[in-house]
Order: C-alpha cells, then structure tokens, then sequence
C-alpha cells in the first residue's frame, strides 16, 4: 500500500464517529431542565444537552427523563430507580413544632451506601433568624461539588427574604449547623410557612440540579430590629 494510500485509510478512520463500548453501562444518576447525571461504565459524567463522553450524547433533559444517542441510537432513560427507592423509603416523618422538636426526621433504617436528610431540627430561634441543625448521610454517588441550601417558602413560593451560604456534603454521616438569617434588603417584617431544605449539584460554582428537596411547615413572621 502506498503513503498516500495509508494516509487515505487514516483519514477515514478518523472521520468515524466515536462508539460507546457494547458492554457499556449507562445510568441516569441526576436530572434537571437541560442537564443530567449520568454513570457511564462507572465513571460519573455531566453533561448539558449536545454535549458528548465516551460515545454518549445528551440530546435532551428534563425532569422526567434523558434522551440520549448511542452509537446512533436514540433512547430515554429515566431517573435509575435505586435512588428513586432511596428518595422513597424510608418514609418520611414530619413532626410538630415545638421549641427544638424535630421538623424532620426519617422513618427507619437508611440503607447502607444509601444518601439522605435524616433529620432537620431547630437549634436556635431569634426574630430575625433561625439556626437549624441537619443531619445526613452522603454516599458520594454525586462527586464532591454537592451542596446543602435552605430557603423559607410562603404560599409555595421561594421567598427571597433569607441568605444562607451552602454547605458542601461530605461524604459519610454528618450534623451540621446552618444560620438562615434575613438579608439586608428584605422587608422589615414578612412571614413564611414552609422551610425547603434542598440537596443540588453545582457546575462552574452555579446551582445546578436538585438531588434531594424536603419542603416543611414553619410558620414564623420575621421581624427585623431596629436600629434607633
């Protein structure tokens, strides 16, 4: 064969588009609008949607489901149902509110390996604030750029009125404390009636998809001090 020949066949070769392993095992790990976590052969991808790893393109996502092309097939993939049977069971027990009773805390065993709130509970209370304590486990079945965030909700919606850093999760079991406190341009008195503990994914530093979300009663009218 000549070197032109050779470099013809070359080029070819090259032209071909790259194929994911027959053997290859894909699992939906994580959802949102545009993006999705997804385990291939065991190795933990993000992708948004077009963009390709191992052979395996993303051609769109939302909540529901994945529709991925591999090796020029198309099909959708929804959510893996192990962890949809973590985020089921166990059940989850909501508990009145009383001093620093417990507003969550989760029935049963937790399954080994398995992540998940375990409890939520209120440490502290002032007008202004309210220092929660949260316990969880994370198995690190979602990297390390995993985050713990918590907003106040009144009528069903964020209400924009608190600040609180997130919280990287390590992985293992862990209790940590959070202060979620009103910011500086919220009104000086408004209420709520529901905290929302979320667990989400962060790409580039930005909030990505939610993982884990619990919404609990809490009504309390927040009351800023004034300065005189």
């Amino acid at each position: 064969m000549t070197a032109g020949a050779v470099l013809r066949v070359l080029a070819l070769l090259a032209a071909l588009p790259v194929l994911a392993p027959a053997h290859a095992e894909i699992i939906v790990k994580g959802l949102t609008e545009g993006s999705a976590i997804l385990s291939i052969d065991g190795e933990l991808a993000i992708l948004r949607e077009g963009e390709s790893r191992s052979g395996v393109t993303l051609i769109r996502a939302d909540n529901r489901g994945a529709t991925l092309e591999i090796n020029g097939r198309r099909q959708t993939l929804g959510l893996d149902r192990s962890i949809a049977k973590t985020y089921r069971k166990p059940e989850p027990e909501r508990i009145a509110r009383a001093g620093s009773a417990f507003l969550y805390r989760q029935r049963g065993e937790v399954a080994a390996g398995a992540s998940s709130l375990l409890s939520v509970k209120i440490v502290d209370e002032q007008h202004a604030s309210v220092s929660l304590g949260v316990e969880y486990v994370y198995a690190g079945d979602y990297g390390d750029d995993v985050f713990l965030s918590i907003d106040t909700l009144n009528k069903g919606q964020v209400t924009g009125n608190v600040g609180t850093p997130p919280v990287r999760l390590l992985r293992g079991k862990h209790y940590v404390e959070l202060d979620v406190a009103s910011t500086p341009d919220a009104p000086l008195v408004y209420a709520s009636d529901a905290l929302e503990v979320t667990v989400h994914w962060n790409n580039d530093g930005k909030k990505q998809g939610e993982i884990l979300k619990r919404v609990m009663p809490f009504n309390k009218y927040w009351k800023k001090v004034r300065v005189r």
